[in-house]
């Protein structure tokens, strides 16, 4: 995308270079945009604004993997001037646009001006200092426009990282419900064709599968937030241990959560909710989903499910088939496919890592490998001491003799659905390449869970950087340097 003059962009809007010039500058104009932009630009020339002024702007800007556009936005050295046009809005869409612009827009520490154009009404609204809709008049625009020190750039990727903006519920639980994120297209629809399937009819069974990034547990949470605010009553169902992003959900938001085994107990009671939606249902096993599926079948309750099948970490999940039967019983399934809470790099190093087919993916800045021979103190040292890391251990430890000591340090059951910048975790002697290239690991210790399954969890919950600390493996170091290499 390209910065542009606004008088020039009105003019080609205008011409019968429209399309090439609007290729040309990488914008997609929706016609009723171009209309409510070029009387912008009409009003901006009435205030006799010099053309030059008008210089170094970004229309249409989108937040890589966020999803988050600017009509019209252009940075300054002052302060980030920020204009919304709309043909027809009303007063509270026009307040929570502003509002939510301006919070991803202060994450740049810059002053901001925020400005929003009606076309059909031909008026002007801004935020007051205490966030409150106001209108103003034409001068004041034109005063911004002048004043501003505005820089010259060639693009805005830089300047905003998408990690800043991706909100998990459990993990950013205060930014979730001031609505301080956006939701994908794709999950703005599915929401919508829930609302359309849940409101006329009843025992529906609705699957949604998406992988790590895609967004599927905010989808859920998402909409629970939604039923409650119009007075219903949904059951979020966790299919692992509550965090205290859950619990603050329950004792401060009015949520009503649960463990998989607590949930069982209550089965007699789902007719105190309107909607059940069971999170992490990879993981549920044979009877307990046959049991769910039967009650709320008979009882006529909607029922949506979770899951990612790659999130697996035993080989008895892995032999429960929960899947295939959510998939035979579903009215309606989902697939999330547009990742976007995941690092682009992280996202190409893991599908290398776990199948060398993948190709190498090059020196990356956020994927670093540490290595040491199987001195446990040193290892256990050097781990622990990793301060803006969230380190995550294998369930049970595979340091069998200082397994207490690790005991502080949570494991990828306990970290389900989370989010944290940086990751730390560590491969063992167990872990080897196959003829195929593919990662495996060999079950020690007689330990239940699935190694593979656990290191994948672990990763993916990693927004910003990996380290992976090698133990006493020097195949596995070469493999994976070679990958980054």
């Amino acid at each position: 995308m390209k910065s542009i003059n606004l008088i020039s962009l009105a003019n080609a809007l205008l011409s019968n270079i429209s399309d090439e010039y609007v290729k040309y500058i990488d914008i997609k104009p929706k016609d009723t945009e171009k209309k409510s932009f070029i009387k912008l630009c009409q009003k901006l020339l009435d205030l006799q604004i010099p053309i030059y002024s008008l210089n170094d702007f970004f229309f249409g800007y989108n937040i890589p993997q966020i999803g988050k556009e600017f009509d019209l936005l252009r940075i300054g050295n002052n302060y980030n001037l920020n204009i919304e046009i709309k043909s027809i809005s009303t007063e509270e869409k026009i307040t929570k646009q502003l509002k939510l612009n301006k919070w991803y827009l202060s994450s740049l520490n810059i002053p901001i001006q925020l400005y929003s154009y009606i076309s059909d009404t031909d008026v002007f609204y801004t935020l007051d200092s205490n966030d409150n809709l106001i209108t103003v008049a034409p001068e004041n625009i034109k005063q911004s426009i002048l004043e501003q020190d505005a820089c010259s750039l060639d693009a805005l990727d830089f300047l905003f990282e998408p990690s800043r903006y991706l909100v998990s519920p459990f993990n950013a639980t205060n930014d979730f419900m001031a609505d301080h994120y956006f939701l994908s297209p794709q999950q703005a629809n599915v929401e919508q064709e829930l609302d359309s399937i849940l409101k006329d009819s009843t025992g529906n069974i609705i699957a949604i599968e998406g992988e790590a990034g895609t967004g599927k547990s905010l989808l859920l949470y998402d909409y629970a937030k939604k039923l409650i605010q119009r007075g219903e009553q949904p059951l979020i169902v966790h299919v692992a241990k509550l965090n205290q992003g859950h619990i603050n959900l329950m004792q401060e938001y009015r949520f009503s959560i649960c463990e998989i085994k607590d949930f069982m107990k209550i089965l007699d009671k789902l007719n105190n909710f309107d909607v059940v939606l069971i999170d992490e249902a990879q993981r549920l096993k044979t009877n307990q989903l046959n049991k769910i599926i039967d009650y709320i079948q008979s009882h006529k309750i909607n029922c949506i499910f979770g899951y990612d099948e790659k999130q697996k970490l035993s080989q008895q999940e892995y032999a429960n088939g929960s899947v295939e039967i959510i998939e035979s019983k579903s009215v309606k399934k989902y697939n999330l496919t547009h990742k976007i809470r995941t690092n682009k790099n992280l996202v190409a190093f893991t599908k290398s890592m776990f199948d060398t087919k993948n190709g190498r993916v090059g020196n990356l800045s956020n994927v670093s490998l540490v290595y040491f021979n199987n001195q446990q103190a040193d290892v256990l040292n050097y781990i622990t001491h990793k301060e803006d890391y969230k380190f995550i251990r294998y369930t049970p430890s595979i340091f069998s003799t200082i397994r207490g000591q690790l005991r502080q340090f949570e494991t990828p059951h306990e970290v389900i659905g989370q989010e944290f910048d940086n990751v730390v975790v560590y491969i063992g002697a167990n872990f080897y390449y196959n003829e195929k290239g593919l990662l495996q690991a060999a079950n020690i210790d007689g330990n239940p869970y699935d190694f593979l399954g656990m290191l994948y969890q672990a990763i993916t919950r990693a927004r910003k950087k990996l380290e992976i600390v090698i133990i006493d493996n020097p195949n596995v170091f070469k493999t994976l340097s070679g990958i980054l290499t």
